[in-house]
């Protein structure tokens, strides 16, 4: 996640909560999230290298799993297929 996602996520996270509702963050598409990877004094690295050795360290072979998401589907919104109305473009 970068750092406009995280604040665009506080944002709703704060509003949601304001309105009674509940808020939950999952990891999407990434091993590890940018505050998972760090020195031993807490701060980011800056170089490629240590970083990658820490990364290969920390890997297990679950993170290697397929996610099984089927038991989830039900959460999904349903929809009908889907249609794309766009105007004609030009015409090359």
């Amino acid at each position: 996640m970068n750092l406009m996602q995280g604040h665009r996520d506080e944002k709703v996270k704060n509003f949601l909560e304001s309105k009674g509702v509940g808020f939950k963050s999952y990891k999407d598409q990434v091993i590890f999230e940018r505050d998972e990877i760090l020195k031993d004094n807490g701060k980011p690295y800056t170089v490629y290298t240590p970083y990658s050795k820490k990364w290969l360290d920390k890997l297990g072979e679950e993170d290697l799993l397929n996610y099984n998401i089927s038991e989830y589907s039900d959460h999904f919104l349903k929809t009908g297929p889907f249609t794309f109305p766009f105007p004609e473009g030009p015409q090359f």
